[in-house]
């Protein structure tokens, strides 16, 4: 997960740094509660309600952060257990290593490496 906060972190000082260049005070609001859903989500919390007594555009802008922020969450989740099973399967053995073109297998006995070279 630590990827997922790092990731968030670089999004929510982002969003910051547009709500300072912001021209019009709804732009700078808009970065404000896209900002909070960011974090919220880092946070595993949904303060949607809360949102809900703001302008339709902080409301939108407030989920999009929170969706974003849980997905991001959700595939680095993902890319977490997907490394942790490969990591796991190749130390069965399960994995195939992957040879470069005219790299032989040093592990197959000298008759099985005279029959992958013949014919």
């Amino acid at each position: 997960m630590g990827n997922a906060a790092n990731e968030l972190q670089t999004r929510i000082v982002w969003c910051q740094h547009q709500r300072r260049l912001a021209v019009t005070r709804d732009e700078a609001e808009g970065w404000q509660a896209e900002e909070a859903g960011l974090s919220d989500a880092l946070h595993g919390v949904d303060r949607t309600e809360h949102w809900n007594n703001f302008s339709p555009s902080r409301v939108t802008r407030y989920q999009v952060g929170l969706r974003d922020g849980l997905a991001l969450r959700a595939v680095m989740r993902l890319r977490h257990c997907s490394n942790r099973d490969r990591e796991a399967a190749q130390g069965l053995g399960l994995v195939a290593s992957t040879k470069q073109a005219g790299e032989t297998d040093s592990s197959a006995s000298p008759s099985a490496r005279s029959f992958k070279t013949a014919g």
